[in-house]
């Protein structure tokens, strides 16, 4: 029954990250853009593809896909590409490993409580927990080692050799989806070395495991040099001491938390201390196992630990399996005599474990103001249906702009083509150059702070196609022809108001007007105004700046319905130059009678700008 009620509460709590609105900028979209893929090339497991066509037709140089492949498979199936089915499987594969799990707790003498308490622990890692449905290849690799661990365990148990090909089999599988995980397989086979005459045959099983990883190492060497290189192929080490040590803080400050929860570290520091009195009774190849690993890992981790500043993923690679390791040795000091014990021992840690989970879920998968990679996916929303409506080919080449992401955008467009990152002046013109493309997609939301501020002459090569609340489609030319920012992103012909007409005229729309701020005054221009029947996409807020400090001070854009916040956004005013400045911001909320919308510069950093005009645009 136990067992029973924490399967049901963790499939609870992996509902949430069923259906997250936000996905990973770079490895999920890429893995869900291989899965994809698969549909379209006929399943060709060894020629992986994507949507991003930086390198020949797509392909690229990955961890074996064979999870993408399944999951593809299921989608053919079932005849549906959400994103939900890749997800679902991934969960469901997690939740396997983690019954293989108990089941290995069990095959350590384990009461079926400790078990369950034990799996749980693991499921509620806070990195894993958030990416357990997610499609970063480190959760399917770690739900191989599980599995691999499992058979590990009992191969100790009972020396069997085919259980040992089981193990060394799930270990290389998890190899294989994801390449740090060798370090697991590596330490398995490195046990099982000497004696040699004894071992000869788990030998001769390890160096075939060994042999099968290089050689589909050695294949995606040629697939990178056949095709070109899309993901990273290198090691990020630290240059010297210092910067180690730099990096090693700031690791510490961004991901102690997330790594494990409170309830976490107590619970493994309170096991490892008893242990420390009756360290005879620790499973010893399970001991030597650990040491093995968590060298190997320490190893890795200073390999690439530039890479762990912004990956909190990584951890899973390298760490999360050896403090799973720790964890089912030092956790024999558990065995109290009372059943009763027992279960409020094990309800008492599952319950300060999942305490945390379900806050931690909704917080990561809740969209940030600051998140580009969500402000993406809102901006993006529709892009297949708007560049249908636009007559626009399944076959056509998209070039999208200042996207922070190598697929997700061409996803949701549900065509091929580029993405650009960068929108220095040099990178937009050396992309529409370089790249062969039929369309330009660039966000209305940032196309005047980023892409015009960067280069105010581009505008002048973008003739309009369409456009929706968040993306404006243009075609790319050569020979430039003058028009107005306002022109190309459709806001011309728009109710507009301005601070000097308001001046002169008062009207309701403004309010705490000001040439100047400084930083006694905490809000500046104010616009306000009330829906009646009207709809309305977008809001455009123009500023002419004669003089301001190198401050931040945001632009804050609310809609507020019945006196509460539907939606918030902000642009900020940050080394902006002198003149005409513009910030878009689209309204995503479909709008009623009565919702309000306000549009006004808030000094929270006591900053001092002066400006000559202001101008809103809503259309």
């Amino acid at each position: 029954m136990l067992l029973l009620a924490s399967l049901s509460f963790l499939f609870y709590q992996s509902i949430i990250s069923l259906f997250p609105s936000y996905m990973h900028a770079w490895t999920q979209s890429d893995r869900y853009a291989i899965a994809l893929m698969f549909l379209e090339n006929g399943f060709n497991l060894f020629k992986p593809q994507t949507f991003n066509l930086e390198t020949i037709e797509g392909v690229i140089a990955t961890d074996f896909p064979i999870v993408e492949f399944f999951a593809a498979a299921i989608m053919k199936i079932t005849g549906n590409t959400e994103p939900v089915i890749f997800r679902s499987f991934l969960l469901s594969l997690s939740i396997v490993a983690h019954l293989f799990l108990f089941r290995s707790a069990r095959l350590l003498n384990y009461a079926i409580p400790t078990a369950v308490w034990i799996m749980v622990f693991s499921f509620t890692m806070p990195i894993l927990l958030h990416y357990q449905a997610g499609f970063i290849p480190s959760v399917s690799g770690y739900a191989f080692f599980l599995i691999g661990l499992y058979f590990a365990i009992k191969e100790w148990k009972i020396n069997d050799d085919s259980i040992f090909y089981w193990a060394m089999g799930f270990f290389l599988l998890a190899a294989l989806v994801r390449k740090p995980f060798v370090l697991f397989a590596f330490a398995y086979g490195v046990m099982h070395v000497f004696p040699i005459i004894k071992n000869r045959k788990k030998i001769i099983g390890s160096f075939i495991a060994a042999a099968i990883f290089i050689s589909y190492f050695i294949y995606n060497a040629y697939l990178n040099n056949k095709y070109g290189a899309a993901l990273l192929t290198s090691v990020t080490t630290a240059d010297g001491l210092g910067h180690w040590y730099t990096l090693i803080l700031e690791i510490f400050k961004r991901w102690s938390k997330e790594f494990l929860s409170t309830s976490h570290y107590l619970i493994l520091c309170s096991a490892c201390i008893i242990s420390l009195i009756k360290w005879r009774s620790l499973h010893k190849q399970l001991v030597i196992y650990f040491l093995l690993t968590l060298l190997l890992g320490i190893i890795y981790f200073n390999v690439m630990i530039s890479q762990f500043i912004h990956h909190e993923y990584y951890f899973i690679d390298c760490l999360y399996p050896s403090v799973i390791i720790l964890l089912l040795f030092v956790t024999s000091f558990i065995k109290p005599y009372n059943k009763y014990i027992k279960y409020l021992l094990a309800v008492g840690i599952m319950i300060s474990l999942l305490k945390y989970a379900d806050p931690f879920l909704l917080d990561k998968f809740s969209n940030k103001i600051w998140d580009r990679g969500a402000q993406v996916m809102h901006n993006y929303e529709g892009a297949e249906a708007l560049l249908d409506s636009l007559n626009i080919p399944n076959e056509a080449k998209l070039l999208c702009i200042d996207v922070h992401s190598t697929n997700r955008p061409l996803i949701w467009s549900n065509r091929k083509g580029y993405t650009l990152r960068n929108t220095r002046k040099e990178k937009l013109r050396e992309a529409s150059d370089k790249y062969d493309f039929d369309y330009m997609i660039v966000q209305n939301q940032y196309f005047h702070s980023d892409i015009h501020r960067s280069d105010p002459e581009f505008v002048n090569h973008l003739k309009y196609v369409g456009s929706n609340k968040g993306i404006t489609v243009a075609r790319y030319l050569d020979q430039p022809f003058n028009q107005e920012v306002v022109d190309f992103l459709d806001f011309n012909n728009t109710q507009t108001f301005r601070l000097k007409d308001s001046t002169l005229n008062i009207q309701d729309n403004w309010s705490n007007v000001l040439y100047s701020m400084n930083k006694d005054n905490e809000y500046g221009l104010t616009f306000s105004y009330t829906i009646k029947e009207e709809l309305k996409e977008a809001l455009m807020f123009s500023i002419d700046i004669s003089e301001h400090e190198n401050c931040s001070i945001p632009i804050s854009f609310v809609v507020s319905r019945k006196g509460r916040h539907a939606q918030y956004l902000e642009h900020y005013i940050n080394g902006m130059s002198q003149g005409e400045n513009a910030f878009i911001f689209p309204i995503r909320i479909a709008l009623k009678e009565g919702d309000v919308i306000q549009c006004y510069l808030w000094n929270k950093n006591k900053c001092s700008i002066k400006y000559l005009d202001a101008t809103v645009r809503l259309k």
